[in-house]
């Protein structure tokens, strides 16, 4: 694989891994701009909008007939937050022209669509059906409320929202609800016009060659200025100066645990501290041969799942478990126990090479996929970091036990969301560790 980078022009930047192992390519087009609480909201029903058509394809219906056109081509639209950050991001997967018998350019032709998604809504133009915005605005409130059934995602989310304060540019769901309905059409347009004004950065995995792309992307945007620069704000750990609880009384048979531990390090150009983060939650709770699966829900047979997370962009790890609601205090207590044992340095050495085996498959994995390469490299170019799949598995070779147990004496329990369902319940949702 060939990776690049060039700029195509102001305003416009052009990442691509050329390739020949796909044979449908990816294409994503980013728009970033710094979060706000109410970008968050705004985001969510711009994002939908756009997907509803353009001048040139006035319906839903009609862009969904081009994209058939173009051999099955599909695009998504979202808002995506990293950090202190929003990008408003098309992502289009689209078959290599290559294996087109006819000669259509596919992939141009997808460029073709995304600059009228970008430059020519539906949403701009006078006729605007504004029933269309009232739709989006039901449709962003039944996903937010449906949130809440999914008791293992909402009691995460939850924990979450403890662990980032009430100073976050994030909003709460409540307060998510309460923006996404007093959304107006003007909101919407002043958030595209926002996003229109930042830099554009296009990032390509497939096998046609840089120079034709970036050929198109000139001709295509000519008569849009894109903005010339801007410096996403950088990452930073999350950490709280106080412990936070909360706890929800549920009628769900499973009670739910979610807790929240700072560890101080986060993905960054400056520091590699976080491989040795991403080791830790390995260890802790991250695969089916962890401290917690093994142990907790395994020997000890005290939850129905337990599991931890790492986020490589706030440095939170966060432990999800099942539970029987009178065994809170038991599970809280086993929990701490396991990283009690790590912090002293407890890990065998075939603990400490499955973990590492375990995450560098993970890496390995990246190269299936087209989009989780895209993920990868776009999360990190966006902040500067210019770490490669081989230069971070090579970073991972060098994180030691010594280097794992100095973090976890660092980490700290920051936040605990406890949902109490009724007392007796049973296995109700899958275990993702099986």
């Amino acid at each position: 694989m060939f990776f690049c980078k060039d700029t195509v022009r102001d305003g416009i930047e052009l990442s691509v891994i050329e390739c020949n192992k796909f044979k449908a390519g990816v294409i994503a087009f980013s728009l970033t701009l710094p979060l706000s609480r109410a970008a968050v909201a705004h985001g969510l029903i711009l994002s939908g909008l756009l997907r509803r058509g353009t001048l040139n394809y006035p319906s839903m219906a009609a862009l969904n007939r081009r994209l058939d056109e173009l051999y099955g081509s599909y695009i998504e639209v979202k808002s995506v937050h990293l950090g202190a950050n929003m990008s408003l991001v098309l992502t289009a997967e689209v078959l290599d022209n290559k294996y087109i018998p006819d000669g259509t350019d596919a992939l141009g032709g997808v460029i073709d669509v995304i600059a009228d998604i970008l430059l020519h809504p539906l949403l701009s133009s006078e006729s605007f059906d504004k029933r269309l915005l009232d739709q989006e605005i039901r449709i962003a409130l039944d996903n937010l409320g449906a949130e809440i059934n999914n008791t293992r995602v909402y009691s995460v989310r939850r924990c979450s929202e403890l662990m980032r304060g009430e100073t976050s540019r994030y909003p709460t769901v409540s307060e998510l609800k309460e923006l996404v309905a007093s959304t107006t059409y003007e909101d919407v347009l002043a958030l595209r016009e926002k996003t229109l004004s930042t830099p554009l950065e296009v990032f390509y995995i497939g096998s046609t060659p840089s120079d034709k792309i970036a050929d198109k992307l000139r001709a295509t945007f000519a008569s849009h200025p894109f903005g010339l620069a801007y410096a996403p704000n950088s990452v930073s750990p999350l950490r709280r100066e106080s412990f936070a609880e909360a706890r929800e009384k549920m009628p769900v048979s499973q009670s739910k645990l979610a807790m929240g531990f700072s560890s101080g390090v986060c993905i960054s150009k400056d520091d590699d501290g976080y491989y040795a983060a991403l080791m830790l939650n390995e260890l802790f709770g991250g695969s089916a041969s962890s401290k917690l699966f093994v142990n907790v829900r395994e020997r000890m047979s005290l939850c129905y799942y337990c599991a931890s997370s790492f986020s490589i962009y706030t440095g939170v790890m966060t432990v999800s478990s099942g539970i029987e609601a009178d065994k809170l205090d038991v599970v809280k207590g086993a929990i701490l126990e396991q990283l009690e044992e790590i912090k002293k340095g407890n890990i065998s050495d075939s603990e400490f090479s499955a973990a590492r085996k375990s995450i560098l498959h993970g890496y390995r994995q990246l190269y299936d996929s087209p989009f989780d390469l895209q993920a990868f490299y776009s999360g990190r170019m966006a902040f500067g970091i210019d770490d490669t799949v081989e230069s971070c598995t090579d970073k991972l070779m060098q994180v030691t036990k010594d280097d794992v147990i100095a973090l976890a004496n660092k980490i700290t329990l920051d936040a605990l969301f406890f949902i109490e369902g009724e007392l007796g319940g049973g296995a109700d949702e899958e275990d993702e560790n099986e």
